[in-house]
């Protein structure tokens, strides 16, 4: 079985060389990259597990683009984005944009590991496991926010209370 991969697209090259050493040693295989067409060009030649977004130069404007260019191509593979000034403006933005994690440099590394463990646990699950019978039918719009907000949300440690009507085996 191949190690999950992850791509980290970090303009500054001693913390993308410290975050590259600490993923490895917890089992990740790991690709760099050093722009945002770089980032683009891998995730579409092969499949990634996981993005962590940082900032290239000083613009932490690109990281968002980047997660927006990725979230119109694959609404499922966690993102995660690393800034070094942040604003509630800003952590809006990111999450609007599809961002799964959001972290402020200086960045926890036990944090960052724990959601990155926490976020491919919960990608590789089916639906048996997590106890639902019949996945979620439709496609559009309103569904696939619903489904990108319960992802959000699954990979948390809160209660969720889910209410409906069942009705011949669907939920509405």
């Amino acid at each position: 079985m191949n190690n999950p991969a992850i791509l980290i697209a970090e303009g500054d090259e001693i913390l993308c060389q410290d975050l590259k050493g600490r993923l490895f040693h917890h089992g990740f295989e790991v690709i760099e990259a050093l722009d945002q067409t770089s980032v683009l060009r891998f995730f579409q030649a092969g499949k990634l597990d996981l993005v962590i977004i940082g900032s290239f130069g000083n613009n932490s404007m690109d990281g968002l683009k980047t997660v927006a260019l990725i979230r119109r191509q694959d609404r499922e593979v966690p993102l995660f984005l690393i800034v070094r000034n942040s604003s509630e403006a800003q952590v809006i933005a990111a999450l609007r944009a599809g961002v799964t994690d959001y972290f402020k440099w200086p960045v926890s590394y036990d944090e960052l590991i724990a959601s990155v463990n926490r976020n491919l646990s919960y990608h590789k699950r089916n639906f048996s496991e997590t106890g639902i019978d019949e996945p979620m039918i439709g496609d559009s719009a309103a569904m696939r926010e619903i489904k990108a907000y319960l992802i959000n949300v699954a990979t948390t440690d809160c209660t969720v209370l889910i209410w409906g009507v069942q009705k011949a085996n669907l939920l509405i």
